[in-house]
Protein backbone atom coordinates (compact mmCIF):
# COMPACT_ATOMS: atom_id res chain seq x y z
CA UNK A 1 0.00 0.00 0.00
CA UNK A 2 1.71 2.91 -1.08
CA UNK A 3 1.31 6.06 1.03
CA UNK A 4 0.71 9.56 -0.28
CA UNK A 5 3.72 11.77 -0.11
CA UNK A 6 3.85 14.05 3.20
CA UNK A 7 3.00 17.65 2.84
CA UNK A 8 5.63 20.35 4.50
CA UNK A 9 3.61 22.86 5.69
CA UNK A 10 3.30 26.55 3.70
CA UNK A 11 6.24 28.87 5.22
CA UNK A 12 4.78 32.26 5.84
CA UNK A 13 5.60 34.61 2.92
CA UNK A 14 9.13 35.84 4.09
CA UNK A 15 7.81 39.88 3.38
CA UNK A 16 5.04 39.25 5.91
CA UNK A 17 7.45 38.32 8.56
CA UNK A 18 9.83 40.83 10.64
CA UNK A 19 9.91 41.62 14.14
CA UNK A 20 10.33 44.95 13.99
CA UNK A 21 10.08 47.97 16.90
CA UNK A 22 6.95 49.21 15.28
CA UNK A 23 5.24 45.59 14.86
CA UNK A 24 6.23 44.75 18.37
CA UNK A 25 5.08 48.00 19.49
CA UNK A 26 1.34 48.17 17.40
CA UNK A 27 0.70 44.57 18.47
CA UNK A 28 1.89 44.55 21.97
CA UNK A 29 -0.38 47.80 22.51
CA UNK A 30 -3.47 46.26 20.53
CA UNK A 31 -3.17 43.17 22.37
CA UNK A 32 -2.94 45.01 25.80
CA UNK A 33 -6.00 47.41 24.79
CA UNK A 34 -7.82 43.87 23.96
CA UNK A 35 -7.01 42.64 27.29
CA UNK A 36 -8.14 45.50 29.44
CA UNK A 37 -11.54 45.54 27.42
CA UNK A 38 -12.28 41.46 27.89
CA UNK A 39 -10.56 41.60 31.42
CA UNK A 40 -13.25 44.45 32.22
CA UNK A 41 -16.13 43.06 30.37
CA UNK A 42 -15.59 39.79 32.58
CA UNK A 43 -16.30 41.97 35.84
CA UNK A 44 -18.79 44.61 34.46
CA UNK A 45 -20.44 42.44 31.35
CA UNK A 46 -19.86 45.62 29.38
CA UNK A 47 -18.10 45.81 26.02
CA UNK A 48 -15.42 48.40 25.63
CA UNK A 49 -17.75 50.40 23.38
CA UNK A 50 -20.45 49.95 26.14
CA UNK A 51 -17.82 51.29 28.43
CA UNK A 52 -16.86 54.10 26.05
CA UNK A 53 -19.77 55.50 25.93
CA UNK A 54 -20.97 55.72 29.69
CA UNK A 55 -17.12 57.35 29.90
CA UNK A 56 -18.19 60.24 27.09
CA UNK A 57 -22.00 60.49 29.20
CA UNK A 58 -19.74 60.84 32.95
CA UNK A 59 -17.57 63.65 31.24
CA UNK A 60 -21.03 65.43 29.95
CA UNK A 61 -24.33 64.07 30.01
CA UNK A 62 -27.15 64.32 27.45
CA UNK A 63 -25.17 64.04 23.77
CA UNK A 64 -26.76 63.28 21.03
CA UNK A 65 -26.12 60.16 18.78
CA UNK A 66 -24.01 62.53 16.52
CA UNK A 67 -21.81 64.03 19.34
CA UNK A 68 -20.95 60.65 20.48
CA UNK A 69 -19.62 59.14 17.39
CA UNK A 70 -17.68 62.59 17.07
CA UNK A 71 -16.35 62.51 20.22
CA UNK A 72 -15.45 58.61 20.47
CA UNK A 73 -14.04 58.65 16.12
CA UNK A 74 -16.96 55.98 15.63
CA UNK A 75 -19.56 54.92 12.84
CA UNK A 76 -22.93 57.18 14.12
CA UNK A 77 -24.67 53.64 13.25
CA UNK A 78 -22.58 51.71 15.93
CA UNK A 79 -23.00 54.14 18.39
CA UNK A 80 -26.77 53.51 18.38
CA UNK A 81 -26.63 50.28 18.86
CA UNK A 82 -24.39 50.60 21.46
CA UNK A 83 -26.81 53.19 22.79
CA UNK A 84 -30.10 50.78 21.94
CA UNK A 85 -27.85 48.13 24.32
CA UNK A 86 -27.15 50.32 27.10
CA UNK A 87 -31.14 51.43 27.20
CA UNK A 88 -32.21 47.54 27.25
CA UNK A 89 -30.34 47.37 30.24
CA UNK A 90 -31.55 50.79 31.27
CA UNK A 91 -28.15 52.59 32.21
CA UNK A 92 -29.10 55.34 30.15
CA UNK A 93 -32.33 56.71 28.50
CA UNK A 94 -32.87 59.02 25.81
CA UNK A 95 -34.88 62.27 25.68
CA UNK A 96 -35.72 64.69 23.16
CA UNK A 97 -33.34 67.31 22.14
CA UNK A 98 -34.18 70.35 24.41
CA UNK A 99 -34.01 72.89 20.71
CA UNK A 100 -33.90 70.64 18.40
CA UNK A 101 -37.15 67.75 17.86
CA UNK A 102 -35.81 65.89 15.98
CA UNK A 103 -33.13 64.51 18.08
CA UNK A 104 -32.69 62.45 20.94
CA UNK A 105 -29.90 62.83 23.67
CA UNK A 106 -28.59 60.19 25.74
CA UNK A 107 -28.50 60.26 29.49
CA UNK A 108 -27.05 58.13 32.37
CA UNK A 109 -29.74 56.51 34.74
CA UNK A 110 -30.13 56.87 38.41
CA UNK A 111 -29.68 53.04 38.22
CA UNK A 112 -26.27 53.17 36.59
CA UNK A 113 -25.52 56.51 38.64
CA UNK A 114 -26.27 54.61 42.04
CA UNK A 115 -24.59 51.63 40.64
CA UNK A 116 -21.25 53.52 39.35
CA UNK A 117 -18.93 52.32 41.97
CA UNK A 118 -19.18 49.15 40.38
CA UNK A 119 -17.89 50.08 37.38
CA UNK A 120 -14.89 51.84 39.25
CA UNK A 121 -14.30 49.12 41.85
CA UNK A 122 -14.10 46.68 38.05
CA UNK A 123 -11.46 49.36 37.08
CA UNK A 124 -9.49 49.31 39.46
CA UNK A 125 -9.12 45.85 39.56
CA UNK A 126 -8.19 45.65 36.07
CA UNK A 127 -5.85 47.95 37.18
CA UNK A 128 -4.23 46.12 39.86
CA UNK A 129 -4.03 43.01 37.43
CA UNK A 130 -2.20 45.33 35.40
CA UNK A 131 0.61 46.53 37.23
CA UNK A 132 1.27 43.60 39.45
CA UNK A 133 5.18 43.28 39.47
CA UNK A 134 5.78 46.35 38.26
CA UNK A 135 7.34 49.06 40.66
CA UNK A 136 6.04 52.34 41.65
CA UNK A 137 9.11 53.99 39.58
CA UNK A 138 8.31 51.91 36.08
CA UNK A 139 4.81 52.47 36.47
CA UNK A 140 5.49 56.53 36.91
CA UNK A 141 7.96 56.13 33.69
CA UNK A 142 5.86 53.98 31.95
CA UNK A 143 2.66 56.35 32.54
CA UNK A 144 4.45 59.22 31.28
CA UNK A 145 5.52 57.47 28.31
CA UNK A 146 2.46 56.84 27.23
CA UNK A 147 0.95 60.10 28.17
CA UNK A 148 3.77 61.62 26.03
CA UNK A 149 2.90 58.52 22.81
CA UNK A 150 -0.77 59.74 23.47
CA UNK A 151 -0.25 63.32 23.14
CA UNK A 152 2.11 62.72 20.19
CA UNK A 153 -0.60 60.71 18.00
CA UNK A 154 -3.04 63.18 19.23
CA UNK A 155 -1.01 66.10 17.12
CA UNK A 156 -0.71 63.77 14.82
CA UNK A 157 -4.09 63.41 14.08
CA UNK A 158 -5.15 66.62 14.08
CA UNK A 159 -2.75 66.88 11.16
CA UNK A 160 -4.21 64.02 9.14
CA UNK A 161 -7.67 66.06 9.94
CA UNK A 162 -6.09 68.17 6.99
CA UNK A 163 -4.60 65.88 4.65
CA UNK A 164 -6.68 64.21 2.27
CA UNK A 165 -6.28 59.99 3.05
CA UNK A 166 -3.93 58.25 0.70
CA UNK A 167 -5.50 56.93 -2.60
CA UNK A 168 -5.01 53.79 -4.13
CA UNK A 169 -2.78 54.88 -7.13
CA UNK A 170 -0.34 56.57 -4.34
CA UNK A 171 -0.33 53.63 -2.01
CA UNK A 172 0.52 51.09 -5.14
CA UNK A 173 3.13 54.11 -6.20
CA UNK A 174 4.94 53.90 -2.97
CA UNK A 175 6.76 50.92 -2.88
Amino acid sequence: MSQAPIQQPEQPDHRLRGETPSVVFVETLSSFGRLLGETYHKRTLLSPNQTAIIAALIAKDGQTQTELAQALHAHKVSVGIYLAELEELTLIERRRHPSDGRAKCAYLTEILKENIHRGRNAMDDVHQIAIAGVSDANYKIMMKCMKQMHSNLEAQRQIDIDTPPMNKFEFEGAE
